[in-house]
C-alpha cells in the first residue's frame, strides 16, 4: 500500500508539471495606452456633480463641454479636477491625480503603456456652452 502511494504521489506530480505552462508561451502584453472614459469636476462646490468628456482617440482630442444649467456657475475652467479610466498597467503624464487643472488653454497629455512602452497624445480642453 505504501508503495501505491508513493506511485500516485510520482505520477500526480509528473502530471501537473507536464501541465505547466512554459515561458513565453502564452504571455500577455498590456499595450494599451488609450484613454476609456474622462472626467472633470469643480474643485469646489456645494453639490456632486461632475461632466463626461467626449473623447476622439483618432484625432488624439478630448474635450469637456459644460452645458448651460444650474451647475454650470460652480465650474471654473481655471480650476478642475481630472480622472480617467486608462488600460491596465498604463500611465498619464504629467498625472491626473490631486491635482488642479487650469484648462482655459488646451493642454497635453501622454499616456504610456508600460510594458512595450507605446504611447499616445491627447490635446484636452474645456469650453461653456451657451
Amino acid at each position: 500500500m505504501k508503495v501505491f502511494k508513493y506511485i500516485l504521489v510520482a505520477v500526480l506530480g509528473a502530471a501537473v508539471a507536464a501541465s505547466c505552462v512554459k515561458v513565453g508561451e502564452y504571455d500577455f502584453l498590456h499595450d494599451d495606452c488609450t484613454i476609456h472614459s474622462i472626467y472633470c469636476t469643480p474643485v469646489s462646490a456645494p453639490v456632486s456633480t461632475q461632466i463626461s468628456g467626449i473623447i476622439d482617440n483618432e484625432a488624439g482630442t478630448i474635450e469637456f463641454a459644460i452645458p448651460r444649467d444650474k451647475y454650470q456657475k460652480y465650474y471654473k475652467l481655471d480650476s478642475l479636477k481630472i480622472r480617467a479610466n486608462i488600460g491596465y498597467d498604463a500611465t498619464v503624464t504629467p498625472s491626473f491625480s490631486s491635482r488642479v487643472w487650469d484648462l482655459n488653454e488646451d493642454r497635453e497629455f501622454t499616456v504610456t503603456a508600460n510594458m512595450t512602452g507605446k504611447t499616445k497624445k491627447y490635446t484636452v480642453s474645456a469650453y461653456k456652452t451657451k
